[in-house]
């Protein structure tokens, strides 16, 4: 079922906005430590949707605990395995994230940059832990790629406020999608999204639906440990599987 489009459609472009991406960091180890670390999370014994059973190739960059950036004007970019399970190194209190969101294993702030996030997600862990990704741009564009996953959920929060947020998920995301749109702000899912998705609320400004690939009905609403949450006021947001080109 097609959401339908009843905005503006937005000044801002994600291919030209794209180009304003000034600066590249990369993380090649755990950073952060404190007792306030997001710990390892086990979601509910019970059935799971099947994860990757093998570490995929394309995953095999250094692992990290968690990863906090924090820019101003310069815009963020870069490509990070993520693995809750991993020690953290103890550092000094300067090197650590501030308090309000020490529980994320990802956080991405940028005021007048964009941000360009490829995530792996790895665990040696059989039992899937969940990470939480938050990423957020005042002016900028919002791009997560999940390219890779092996036993990890995620709940992922992405917004901006005169940007785009583009969002690509994994096959295999099982779980509630929730969505906002300002005054001149739309929301555009792709075809292959489209197929798997059950709506549960479509407002003007908004909405909330289910992402699934088990052919469950729209009564069957229980997740598998995937979220997303994502938002932009002014801008576009797109939601695709990482395979898509869209």
């Amino acid at each position: 079922m097609p959401f339908p489009l009843t905005k503006t459609t937005p000044t801002s472009n994600i291919g030209s906005s794209a180009g304003q991406l000034t600066q590249t960091i990369y993380e090649t180890g755990p950073r952060y430590s404190s007792s306030g670390n997001p710990p390892p999370y086990f979601p509910p014994s019970g059935e799971q949707t099947p994860l990757a059973s093998s570490f995929p190739e394309s995953c095999k960059t250094p692992r990290i605990h968690h990863i906090y950036r924090k820019e101003v004007k310069q815009s963020i970019m870069g490509l990070w395995s993520v693995d809750p399970n991993m020690p953290a190194f103890t550092q000094s209190d300067d090197a650590l994230p501030p308090e309000p969101n020490e529980g994320d294993n990802v956080h991405l702030e940028s005021y007048h940059g964009s941000i360009l996030a490829n995530l792996n997600l790895v665990s040696d862990d059989e039992r899937p832990t969940v990470s939480v990704i938050r990423a957020s741009s005042h002016y900028g564009v919002v791009t997560i790629k999940i390219r890779e996953r092996l036993n990890q959920r995620f709940h992922l929060n992405a917004t901006s406020h005169d940007g785009d947020v583009s969002i690509h998920l994994p096959t295999d995301f099982d779980g509630p999608i929730t969505w906002s749109n300002g005054t001149e702000g739309t929301t555009i899912f792709s075809p292959e999204i489209q197929r798997h998705l059950a709506y549960h609320s479509l407002e003007s400004n908004g909405g909330k639906a289910f992402l699934t690939r088990r052919g469950v009905s729209t009564d069957a609403e229980e997740s598998r440990g995937d979220a997303a949450m994502l938002g932009s006021q002014n801008g576009q947001i797109r939601i695709s599987y990482v395979h898509e080109a869209f």
